[in-house]
């Protein structure tokens, strides 16, 4: 869906898109900072991939809910751009680890 805009498949609002791009550097040096991204705490997961106006770490004004999968997403992106002979069926079987350790996401 490359003609599709990232508002479509996200559900965010325009504002919402570009508060995450803005923010990128922020919300990850927050996830690792916290050591957070492999948490397994059911109420560490429900902060970055809850549904809601806004996520709670962040900015209440400006922040979107779901902010987890925006990232994840981001990640899933840098990976595939460093693999560009991978389909999207063979990206969807890697091991996440293996996708977040190859990705080497380090947004500023």
């Amino acid at each position: 869906m490359p003609d599709t805009p990232d508002s479509i498949k996200t559900g965010y609002t325009q504002q919402q898109l570009d508060w995450c791009t803005a923010n990128e550097g922020l919300v990850w040096s927050y996830i690792v900072k916290n050591e957070n991204l492999y948490s397994i705490n059911p109420g560490t997961i429900q902060t970055y991939i809850g549904e809601g106006p806004f996520t709670s770490v962040f900015s209440q004004e400006d922040s979107p809910g779901n902010i987890g999968v925006w990232i994840g997403r981001e990640i899933v992106r840098k990976y595939a751009s460093k693999n560009p002979g991978m389909k999207p069926g063979q990206i969807m079987q890697a091991p996440a680890a293996q996708i977040i350790e190859d990705a080497k996401y380090k947004p500023k």
